[in-house]
């Protein structure tokens, strides 16, 4: 019975590497018309007619996309579509932690950690973009010499 049990559990584990394996070396199912496709269909959900597609961006694993507000121009979130699932969620880091108004204490889960609920927009930035500029290329210098840091994203709280 012993035996029995320790087959089926190592037959598990191999059948659960496998599948991690899989996962990781097969094809991607979504193309970038897909990812396209998924896009336009969180935006027409979200139902604000102020919030535009502005880019989608294909990485290894997932597209990256950016919404912004078509009224002030500023970005306005950012999202991940997992290639293989097709499943959309909101893009980790800034977008979720800095994002005064659509991040974790706005749109996209209200109640944070640290209060509020509601959109908190501020009235005037943290940081102008040329302050943001200034040292984002001092970074690339010292680590990228000759490397040179491109127009910014602005949103609420943060630049890309």
């Amino acid at each position: 019975m012993d035996n029995r049990r320790s087959l089926i559990a190592l037959a598990a584990i191999i059948i659960g590497v496998l599948g991690v394996a899989y996962y990781y070396t097969s094809s991607r199912g979504l193309d970038i018309n897909g990812a396209e496709d998924v896009s336009n269909e969180y935006l027409g959900n979200i139902n604000d007619p102020d919030i535009a597609i502005d880019e989608i961006m294909e990485f290894q694993y997932n597209y990256y996309v950016i919404y912004y507000e078509k009224s002030t121009g500023a970005g306005a979130f950012e999202m991940l579509i997992d290639k293989q699932s097709g499943q959309i969620f909101p893009e980790y880091g800034p977008n979720m932690m800095w994002n005064l108004k659509y991040g974790s204490g706005g749109m996209m889960g209200g109640g944070s950690m640290m209060g509020g609920g509601g959109p908190q927009v501020p009235s005037n930035s943290v940081m102008d973009e040329s302050t943001a500029m200034g040292i984002a290329q001092d970074f690339l210098d010292a680590t990228y010499p000759g490397s040179v840091a491109e127009d910014p994203h602005p949103f609420y709280g943060y630049y890309t």
